[in-house]
């Protein structure tokens, strides 16, 4: 949706902000199965083409000239893989093996919900889109690195909050 809002409103590549689209349409068909109580996951399968789909898509916006705003759509992702494979590495963990460190895993072990953590990953990237959008601002030169720091700060806010031991208070 976050592409889709770009090319709408920015004036990049339409054909990505289609795509983007069909993305979404194709998320939110699936949405009513993987809905708690989930019938049925994405799995690798799934998951594996998306994923290289929508990392060609933010790689045509980078290319496009909106490189702040493709840096932002997927950053809370981006920053929880890679903190999380460092924090791994540097404990001497085997990497390639299956854990449960993630940020929305160890919300979960305390104790937080999963439609909390639904909840705050989903109020971040409407977050994330509206700085990508700002990012492309031409009238303020500034505005993608203005834009990029503002999302840092809002997706270690997440991370913050996802990783407290009293996520109510």
């Amino acid at each position: 949706a976050g592409l889709f809002l770009l090319a709408l409103f920015s004036g990049t590549d339409p054909g990505i902000g289609i795509f983007g689209l069909t993305i979404t349409a194709a998320a939110l068909g699936f949405l009513w199965w993987n809905w708690p109580p989930a019938r049925i996951f994405i799995g690798d399968v799934g998951s594996a083409p998306l994923g290289f789909l929508l990392g060609w898509l933010l790689l045509g916006l980078a290319i496009s000239g909106a490189w702040a705003a493709a840096l932002i759509l997927p950053l809370a992702y981006l920053t929880d893989a890679t903190w999380t494979l460092l924090r791994r590495l540097i404990r001497g963990e085997k990497v390639w093996q299956a854990h449960a460190q993630h940020f929305y895993q160890r919300a979960l072990g305390l104790g937080m919900r999963h439609s909390d953590v639904a909840r705050f990953f989903l109020i971040t990237d409407l977050g994330l889109v509206a700085l990508a959008l700002a990012s492309t601002a031409k009238s303020f030169p500034g505005a993608p690195w203005l834009a990029l720091s503002g999302a840092c700060v809002l997706v270690f806010g997440l991370f913050h909050r996802l990783t407290r031991k009293n996520p109510e208070a």
